[in-house]
């Protein structure tokens, strides 16, 4: 047992694989459980006691201990890394540009997938994914029971910190937009999982968009909805939100990127970091971009750019296909 090893000379009892699309944490509190022990045991030897999560330096060592491969965990526990002066964080071979993309502190999950698939999704890891695309239902963060935040420290991975299974919590219908934008960021994030089969007629908007650029546009969009004031401070925006904050700017944020796609007007107003999002831009994404916003332009109002459909938004020569 653990507790009888305290300097891990030995790999655990109960060994398994990591899923191609688990979460890395997850992974680590699923194989706690099954070893019956506590993850802040694991906690304290490969980050600290009052770790809330597993940082991605600890996965060579999560990998040794219950059998999963090396490359394999570390590429499912976010890493943070600085380039050109700007913190940024490997995912799942992704390169996401701003920290705010992903909740490896505050996990989420679909109760249905804790019932049924036993591990928790890599996905559910991404800030704007509020929905369990194989179940159509809203992720949860927060126990029904008592209303705490969901944490990585806590039981088991079935259980709250209060000892109630998940499977308990009441599920809720997702909206079919909701739906499609989540399937549309798991195939980015694990390629091959399937392009959205509901017929909505948007799918190139993201489909040339990097995962990057996609979740950061709808954020961009979106987000003033979840402003009670309507001012964009630097310290709010840049919070991570709640699965049902998120849900709303999601759901604005797409609705949004849609009418701008078929030229609709009445959806130019405030967004937040539109400017930041297209200097880091990609070529494809730039030129998809430039499609998508074809009638705007990015103008500084106090701390947000607005949408303005009188003039062009300046791609630095990138040209029409």
């Amino acid at each position: 047992m653990l507790v009888e090893d305290n300097n891990f000379g030995r790999s655990l009892p109960v060994r398994d694989a990591i899923w191609p699309d688990e979460s890395g944490n997850g992974y680590a509190l699923r194989m706690v459980g099954i070893n019956s022990l506590r993850y802040s045991e694991l906690a304290e030897l490969v980050s600290s006691l009052g770790h809330c999560y597993l940082a991605n330096g600890a996965a060579p060592f999560i990998a040794y201990l219950f059998g999963a491969q090396t490359t394999m965990v570390r590429r499912a526990i976010p890493e943070q890394f600085v380039s050109k002066g700007k913190r940024q964080i490997h995912f799942m071979g992704q390169v996401l540009m701003r920290t705010y993309l992903v909740r490896h502190t505050r996990p989420q999950l679909c109760p249905v997938c804790m019932q049924e698939k036993k591990y928790a999704k890599a996905l559910w890891d991404l800030s704007l994914v509020t929905a369990c695309t194989l179940h159509d239902v809203q992720l949860i963060d927060r126990c029904a029971s008592c209303a705490r935040s969901i944490s990585w420290r806590r039981p088991s991975l079935f259980l709250c910190i209060c000892g109630v299974e998940f499977t308990e919590n009441m599920t809720q219908k997702a909206s079919p937009l909701e739906i499609w934008f989540n399937q549309c960021l798991e195939n980015k994030l694990i390629p091959g999982t399937g392009f959205p089969k509901n017929d909505v007629s948007v799918g190139a908007v993201f489909n040339s968009l990097s995962l990057d650029i996609s979740m950061r546009l709808v954020r961009s969009l979106g987000l003033y909805c979840v402003l009670s004031d309507g001012k964009a401070v630097p310290g709010k925006v840049t919070r991570i939100l709640s699965t049902t904050e998120m849900r709303r700017v999601v759901e604005l944020g797409v609705a949004r990127c849609l009418c701008l796609n078929s030229g609709e007007q009445g959806v130019y107003g405030p967004a937040w970091d539109l400017r930041g999002l297209v200097e880091d831009a990609e070529y494809e994404d730039l030129r998809r971009l430039r499609q998508l916003f074809s009638l705007a332009q990015l103008v500084e109002s106090g701390k947000a750019w607005v949408l303005d459909p009188q003039q062009v938004l300046d791609f630095d020569g990138i040209a029409d296909e």
